[in-house]
């Protein structure tokens, strides 16, 4: 006698439906039902999750409330959270949420104040729960660039994740560092750094001579009569001879040398004036001159 099958439904959602033998086998495939109890059928149209960042394996989104969640990889969206409250756009008045990361194996969500423009990260436990805070870090400051790198994001839009500094030169506090344009800047410890300029133009690879380039930057002191000053100074070195501007102190400045020469080429000249000049003109032309290397 022929084989009897029956069949039991298990969904019958569209055309094609799930159905069961006897022997608990399945046959065809699932199609329109929802299966993780969200309410929606479907993904993309039917997904509740926007996202707002999805670099690396976690994404930051949010759902059609505006609440944010936390996605790692594929898994279900998890509530971030902050003294028990599902955090939302624009919670907090002049805050922007950017980014939820796994940092070093510690999760973390950045912000960013749009007034001051600064950085900011909250570190969460294992539930996305807020368990700290952390930072103010100024847009284009060595802080900033580690957090675009650590959430792979360019939060100050200049087109660059991470520094978009090459150090030159490293010794020291104050460090010689150039942009992607090859232009110089001075970097004081983690400071944001600051363009070298010469005569209201900012100093680049080759400007001053194509024998000349930069060799380092470094706060150097000097001392004079009315007290200690502190000066910025650069040392050059010359390629090809290899050698170096040996700029140590005052005297070694080009400014300084040229002030004297003109000091004494004064004091010579004024020696063929007249002699009932010499309480006159002479002792004015005498101080000039020597007011000038000063």
């Amino acid at each position: 006698m022929a084989n009897s099958y029956q069949y039991t439904t298990v969904e019958s959602s569209g055309n094609t439906k799930l159905v069961k033998d006897t022997t608990n086998k399945f046959f065809a495939p699932i199609f329109g039902i929802d299966t993780n109890g969200d309410g929606y059928i479907g993904s993309p149209a039917g997904n509740p999750y926007i996202s707002i960042e999805s670099s690396g394996n976690t994404k930051l989104v949010k759902d059609t409330t505006n609440k944010f969640f936390a996605q790692v990889g594929q898994t279900i969206p998890t509530a971030i959270n902050n003294g028990g409250q599902q955090i939302f756009q624009n919670i907090y008045a002049g805050w922007q949420t950017l980014a939820a990361e796994t940092v070093n194996g510690q999760n973390q969500v950045l912000w960013k104040n749009t007034a001051g423009d600064y950085l900011h990260i909250w570190r969460l436990d294992n539930n996305w729960n807020w368990v700290s805070s952390e930072g103010k870090f100024a847009l284009n400051s060595a802080a900033a660039f580690t957090q675009e790198t650590n959430f792979g994001i360019d939060t100050n839009g200049d087109g660059i994740i991470g520094s978009p500094y090459t150090t030159v030169e490293s010794s020291g506090n104050t460090k010689l560092v150039k942009d992607t344009a090859n232009k110089f800047f001075a970097q004081v410890g983690t400071n944001t750094p600051t363009a070298i300029n010469n005569g209201g133009q900012q100093i680049f690879q080759g400007k001053i001579s194509s024998l000349w380039f930069r060799l380092c930057c470094s706060i150097q002191f000097w001392t004079k009569n009315f007290g200690s000053t502190g000066l910025s100074m650069l040392n050059w070195r010359e390629q090809g001879t290899g050698r170096m501007s040996d700029i140590n102190d005052f005297k070694d400045l080009i400014i300084w040398q040229k002030g004297m020469d003109i000091a004494q080429r004064c004091y010579f000249l004024t020696k063929l004036f007249p002699k009932d000049e010499l309480y006159g003109m002479v002792q004015q032309i005498r101080r000039s001159a020597v007011s000038i290397r000063c």
